[in-house]
């Protein structure tokens, strides 16, 4: 978490808390991790409580976020990660218009094992 406070102190990540409007609930949180190669790329990540999954939350943020991304931050390129078996979050990732760019096992730190994860992208497209 301190890795993260930090890069949102210089603008190098942005994080939301995703609520229920109708109840103010807190449902989820989602994150944006920016890094320069030479061009802006964006890393985002999700999670949706369990009570809360399946109900459009997850990708009615990212689509904000894409926008924001692309258009407030310049970023050219959207990146994602998803665990292999995770269905949800490869279905969204594909229903965003995604590309899947490979797969890898992965250092995943909350659940303090490597995973094995299928990388995705979107590019900001061209007007």
């Amino acid at each position: 978490m301190t890795d993260f406070l930090e890069a949102a102190t210089v603008g190098k990540a942005f994080g939301a808390v995703i609520i229920n409007k109708q109840t103010g609930e807190i449902v989820g949180w989602f994150k944006i991790d920016l890094s320069e190669t030479p061009e802006v790329v964006g890393e985002f990540g999700y999670w949706i409580g369990e009570a809360h999954q399946r109900k459009g939350y997850a990708y009615e943020i990212t689509r904000g976020a894409f926008d924001f991304a692309f258009h407030v931050l310049n970023v050219t390129v959207m990146r994602a990660r998803a665990r292999l078996y995770n269905d949800a979050s490869l279905k969204l990732l594909e229903k965003l218009g995604m590309t899947c760019v490979g797969s890898e096992r992965f250092w995943t730190p909350a659940r303090e094992r490597y995973e094995d994860c299928t990388f995705w992208e979107y590019e900001k497209p061209r007007r």
